[in-house]
């Protein structure tokens, strides 16, 4: 590579730096020039970029500030953010990103007050999520224990041997004078003070006032001095690694911040929860103790949503009627995934359904991109259904009306489609094919003006005796679990989809397996999974795939096959069984969804929206 697409490549990798991981810095200044060059050095070395950040050390102690001691969505949007970035540097820089997390709970250990074994529960977590997004070979969490110089020792010890090994003599010595004389060190101080008076209030408010000066006095000092040992071990192990902070560093600083959240705020999500704010579809990282004050100050519900059967994050849900606000408290909220697929419970069958009002709807669907309403008042005829859901949209016209009553119905001995039949279904999105009555040309058709944003499907009964559940692919997380090279292979790959039989009738529709949903910037993937007569014999009805264009795929099999692979694994697919009265809004654009074979009587009324700019064929 030439020295002029070196540069080029530096700019863009330095670009993408700070257009998704970091504050952005002055170009003139130390802490931006001294970046470049970093990028420059290992791009002209043909090296990975190699970054090092000290962070993820724990939950903190105080119930004040956090759901729990485990790992929540705080630390899962930061690790997606961290991913995101080394995706996108590896689809464009073949030897791609070495990231360290260094997590430093044993250098602090004595002065946080957190046992080792929600410290192990917490590293846990971590390696699990970066191992769901499959980035194991570019994110690395590691400790000291990691290290020949700390692996003999307990984890009550570790701390000491840093000091000792690592520690600045003169520094420790002196620091008491340079509190009192330097004013920086005296902010710094007085800073850390603060933050630790308040981290640890629940422990030291049985002390006397002089107890809890000494106390954090005790606690500020011990860990800058810990601070500046870990630095010195950090630069003898990682001395070209490029230094990132969760702090906020001056412009002319050698280390470079890093934001997880909103630009402008420097919150640790170990000190913090999230809260989605349904009426805005924005996250806020902040102290337990604020959300609740919140929802004493506002017309909002603040519920707690589970994962796993633990509070994984809050919502903040807006009163959309009177009476609407006792209602919201006795509602249950929990997650199938980390990042998708909210349950919504209701003790009361009784509540309507619309308690909730659009624009929330909107915003969780656009978030979570599946929303089941179990437990609400049932519907008693589709014309009630359709009366509540027009209320969001106009209802896409099929030649058999707008409701599709979805049931197993014989016609002499064999189905009339897949749909009334009861045998599984492939992967795909609604709308896929477009039925040649409906005029729809993708030459002259985006992709976003007839495709449905979202769908209803409301379980009118489920008696099966087995099988039924609905298969669902989180299209935003599958292109994150890609390294980059493979993702960009897929965005520059077209697939075309035909079928034989059924209301789609026989025209061939083409898209890309990544693209862009429309209304933001995530990528999904879109992929209709082949259903042919060697795969499943004795189907009611096949679909076909080739492929249309790539520079990267040529084998329909093989490409089908890793395409199955990467929508099947467990960070991006789940299953849901449906029960009577359910009612379940999917996001067509953000999921994919199919069916496995069940035995039994299920009846599933469907009904899909418009898109908001829809193709005119007349």
């Amino acid at each position: 590579m030439n020295t002029c697409a070196l540069e080029t490549l530096s700019d863009t990798l330095f670009g993408i730096l700070y257009e998704t991981l970091l504050l952005n810095r002055k170009p003139s200044t130390y802490g931006a020039t001294l970046l470049k060059q970093q990028v420059s050095k290992s791009v002209t070395d043909n090296e990975p970029l190699r970054f090092l950040l000290p962070a993820f050390p724990c939950k903190s102690i105080s119930p004040e500030k956090c759901l729990s001691h485990r790992l929540d969505m705080a630390e899962w949007i930061a690790v997606k953010k961290i991913v995101s970035t080394i995706r996108k540097i590896e689809a464009l820089y073949e030897p791609g990103v070495e990231f360290i997390i260094f997590s430093d709970f044993h250098t602090f250990s004595k002065y946080i007050s957190v046992e080792p074994a929600s410290y192990y529960d917490y590293r846990k977590d971590l390696e699990a999520i970066v191992r769901e997004f499959n980035c194991e070979g570019a994110l690395h969490v590691k400790s000291l224990s990691d290290y020949e110089d700390f692996a003999t020792y307990a984890d009550d010890e570790q701390i000491e041997v840093l000091r000792t090994r690592y520690g600045d003599g003169a520094y420790e010595n002196t620091l008491a004078s340079m509190i009192a004389t330097d004013s920086d060190t005296h902010k710094k101080y007085t800073a850390l003070k603060k933050f630790m008076r308040d981290d640890q209030k629940l422990l030291i408010e049985g002390l006397s006032k002089t107890q809890r000066n000494n106390r954090v006095a005790e606690i500020a000092r011990g860990m800058m001095i810990q601070g500046v040992a870990l630095d010195r071990f950090l630069c003898k192990v990682f001395p070209l690694h490029i230094r990132l902070s969760i702090h906020h560093h001056p412009d002319d600083s050698a280390k470079h911040t890093v934001q997880f959240f909103d630009r402008g705020t420097f919150k640790t999500p170990w000190h913090n929860c999230m809260t989605f704010v349904a009426s805005t579809g924005k996250y806020r990282a902040e102290k337990l103790r604020l959300a609740a004050l919140r929802e004493a100050d506002s017309h909002s519900v603040i519920a707690p949503v589970y994962f796993d059967k633990r509070q994984w994050l809050l919502l903040d849900l807006p009163v959309s009627r009177p009476n609407a606000k006792e209602a919201l408290k006795h509602i249950t909220f929990s997650l199938q995934k980390r990042n998708c697929g909210l349950l919504i419970e209701s003790a009361d069958q009784g509540l309507d359904v619309s308690v909730f009002d659009n624009t929330a709807i909107n915003h969780l669907l656009n978030e979570f991109g599946i929303l089941i309403f179990r437990g609400f008042r049932p519907f008693a005829d589709i014309g009630s259904l359709e009366s509540w859901y027009s209320q969001r949209g106009d209802f896409l016209k099929w030649s058999f009306g707008a409701t599709h009553v979805v049931k197993a119905e014989r016609e002499g001995d064999s189905y009339s489609s897949s749909v009334t039949s009861e045998e599984a279904l492939p992967f795909h999105w609604d709308m896929v094919s477009p039925p040649p009555y409906m005029g729809i040309d993708q030459s002259t058709h985006p992709y976003h003006t007839y495709t449905p944003k979202e769908f209803l499907l409301y379980c009118k009964s489920n008696e099966t005796l087995e099988g039924g559940l609905s298969t669902l692919i989180d299209c935003t997380m599958a292109p994150l679990t890609l390294h980059g090279k493979t993702r960009k292979a897929l965005r520059e790959t077209t697939l075309s989809y035909r079928t034989r039989f059924s209301y789609f009738g026989g025209v061939e529709r083409t898209y890309p397996l990544l693209m862009e949903a429309p209304g933001t910037k995530k990528e999904v993937l879109r992929w209709w999974q082949i259903w042919d007569e060697e795969n499943h014999p004795g189907s009611v009805q096949f679909n076909y795939s080739r492929i249309s264009q790539s520079s990267t795929y040529q084998d329909m099999t093989a490409l089908e096959q890793d395409l199955t692979e990467i929508a099947t694994q467990s960070a991006n697919h789940f299953t849901v069984e449906f029960k009577t009265g359910d009612i379940t809004l999917i996001n067509n654009h953000t999921m994919l969804h199919g069916r496995t074979a069940f035995k039994g009587h299920r009846e599933l009324w469907r009904i899909q929206l418009q898109p908001e700019h829809r193709a005119n064929t007349q």
